[in-house]
């Protein structure tokens, strides 16, 4: 895949800004992107490149992969990762959550989502979106070179992955919005997650003590 609107750095895992002003324990964002303003201070923003239309004014701390995380073992309290989970192989999924077993303190939290591949289905067979859709969903919207997804998810299936993971206990599964509030937190949805196409579904962990 030829990268040609963002920049790749060889030498990852690499700090772009200081994050001395951080308490620690930590709170880290990981795959937040380069392309909107900061928006919550009490994150270390991370990712694995930058898009070069955004190389003056990118909020990231932190270039990173999700498995190679360039902080201390025991060192963050909690994870945030959204619209990111698919874009992993299995593969890459493996590693990630080894990783932030690493770098989480016991009790500590991670949280991340992903649309389900049985949601995209059921919508279009119920006529509720497009072909297109149900197709995006396993692929990827494509609208840029690295809007690609690598893995499809169901709740049963991220479900069976995590229990072979046994350092990290499910706290919740539940339908959301793929966006979030001012605050960071995930928009539940009460109704239907069958009525809207862009439910997701909202992982929260923690690593046991």
């Amino acid at each position: 895949m030829i990268e040609s609107d963002f920049i790749i750095y060889d030498d990852l895992p690499k700090f772009m800004k200081s994050i001395d002003s951080f308490p620690r324990p930590y709170s880290i964002e990981i795959g937040c992107g380069s392309d909107y303003k900061e928006p919550h201070s009490k994150w270390i923003h991370s990712d694995a490149a930058i898009h070069n239309t955004h190389l003056e004014t990118h909020h990231l701390e932190m270039m990173c992969y999700s498995w190679d995380i360039p902080l201390e073992n025991n060192s963050v309290k909690e994870i945030f990762a959204k619209g990111f989970w698919e874009h992993l192989s299995y593969n890459e999924a493996g590693r990630t959550l080894k990783e932030w077993n690493r770098v989480l303190m016991p009790g500590g939290t991670s949280l991340f989502n992903f649309p389900p591949i049985d949601h995209a289905i059921r919508m279009w067979q119920a006529g509720l979106v497009e072909f297109i859709f149900m197709i995006r969903v396993f692929y990827g919207w494509q609208f840029q070179e690295r809007d690609i997804h690598r893995s499809g998810w169901t709740k049963e299936w991220i479900e069976k992955f995590l229990g072979d993971f046994p350092e990290f206990s499910i706290e919740e599964i539940y339908w959301g919005d793929s966006r979030v509030d001012e605050n960071g937190s995930p928009l539940r949805l009460d109704i239907d997650p069958y009525t809207n196409a862009g439910s997701h579904l909202w992982i929260s962990m923690r690593k046991k003590s």
